[in-house]
């Protein structure tokens, strides 16, 4: 790229951060920015505090070990450059959280600005480090919020216990840039990997067995 004076730069995904939370704070949504609480094969999450102390959740997407498939794996993301394309996915999971919240149990939307999205907080526990007193239940649970993503047309695209929150008696659906929409020629195949995912934890983790037509019949019905 060329600056004033002729002179060439490179931006870094630590400037990108900068020119993101630069944005951020000029719109008065973050105010400081505390401990780093996960981390996922795309994203860096942070807890952050808005200008009126409410604690928030900031998700920073970036280039990870899975997002070298990105340009297959998600429609619309257009072959230019990491910033362009971790840009997106963070739009993309706003897109999917707007749709979605009200509706089913997933985090509210807070604000975008490039590659950072700020959500509600949820005080959960992932899935795969949570032992659950009633499987069965929270396996019930779970398929009915897939029901509900699912009659608001949309599918999750990487459903897994990674992205899944236990927040007491509360399932929360996080990690949404993978969504597609249940028209498209690959949902129904989606779907299934979605659910199969979750029938295999259940199976491995609490001996919990189901039938993927009864399941998948549920989902649609």
């Amino acid at each position: 790229m060329i600056g004033l004076n002729g002179v060439k730069y490179v931006l870094s995904y630590y400037g990108f951060d900068i020119l993101a939370l630069n944005g951020m704070y000029k719109k008065k949504i973050i105010q400081s920015i505390g401990d780093q609480v996960g981390y996922g094969k795309e994203s860096d999450i942070y807890e952050v505090l808005a200008v009126n102390d409410k604690p928030y959740i900031l998700k920073i997407h970036r280039e990870g070990v899975s997002f070298k498939k990105v340009l297959n794996n998600r429609p619309n993301m257009y072959k230019r450059n990491w910033f362009n394309i971790s840009t997106k996915s963070a739009l993309r999971e706003k897109e999917a959280l707007s749709r979605l919240y009200s509706y089913v149990s997933v985090p509210k939307p807070i604000a975008t600005d490039r590659h950072f999205i700020v959500l509600e907080k949820i005080n959960g526990t992932m899935l795969k480090y949570t032992r659950l007193e009633d499987p069965d239940w929270f396996f019930d649970e779970i398929i009915d919020e897939v029901k509900k993503i699912y009659h608001r047309g949309m599918v999750h695209g990487d459903l897994s216990e990674y992205n899944i929150l236990i927040d007491e008696d509360r399932v929360v659906i996080i990690d949404w840039p993978q969504f597609i929409y249940s028209k498209e020629d690959r949902a129904d195949k989606t779907l299934i990997n979605d659910i199969k995912n979750i029938m295999n934890y259940f199976s491995r983790r609490y001996s919990l067995n189901n039938e993927i037509d009864a399941v998948l019949k549920k989902v649609k019905d």
